[in-house]
């Protein structure tokens, strides 16, 4: 979504476009960064929540 944002500011002016160039800026060096971790854990398969008994909870 941000990349889009951005692709679709390229090459416009203006205070509006300049904030979307840096919040997707800001989202590409920050937030995505951190997403790897998460998709490693999703694509291990742990089943540690899913195999928990109910009466446990």
């Amino acid at each position: 979504m941000w990349l889009e944002q951005m692709l679709a500011a390229a090459g416009r002016s203006g205070a509006f476009y300049e904030g979307k160039r840096r919040a997707g800026q800001y989202f590409l060096r920050y937030e995505l960064p951190r997403t790897e971790a998460q998709f490693a854990l999703l694509e291990s398969l742990d089943r540690t929540t899913l195999d928990m008994p109910a009466d446990c909870i």
